[in-house]
C-alpha cells in the first residue's frame, strides 16, 4: 500500500490502513466513511475542545495568580528601592567623611 521509501513509515501506514478496514467492516461502513468520520469530524472536534480547554485553564490560572504576582512584584520593587537607597546613603556618608 504505502510507498514512501521509508520502511517504518510504510509499515505504520499499512498497519493503520488495515486497522481502519477492519474497524469499518465491523461497523458496517466503508473505509472512506470511517476516514471522513475520523479526520473531518472527530479529530477537529477533539482539537477544538483541547484548544478551548487549554485557553480556559490558562485564563483561570492567570486570574487566580494575578494578585499573587502583583504582590511579589511590589515586594521586589520595594526591596530593590530600599537596597539602592541604602547603597546611595552609604556612599554619600563615605564621601562626606
Amino acid at each position: 500500500m504505502a510507498n514512501s521509501g521509508i520502511y517504518w513509515i510504510d509499515i505504520t501506514f499499512d498497519y493503520c490502513v488495515r486497522l481502519l478496514y477492519e474497524v469499518a467492516g465491523m461497523m458496517g461502513i466503508t473505509y472512506e466513511e470511517i476516514n471522513v468520520w475520523l479526520f473531518v469530524v472527530i479529530l477537529p472536534a477533539i482539537m477544538l475542545s483541547s484548544f478551548t480547554l487549554n485557553l480556559y485553564f490558562m485564563l483561570q490560572h492567570n486570574q487566580t495568580n494575578f494578585a499573587f504576582y502583583n504582590k511579589i512584584l511590589y515586594i521586589a520593587k520595594n526591596s530593590l528601592n530600599k537596597a539602592l537607597i541604602n547603597d546611595i546613603g552609604a556612599r554619600s556618608i563615605k564621601i562626606h567623611r
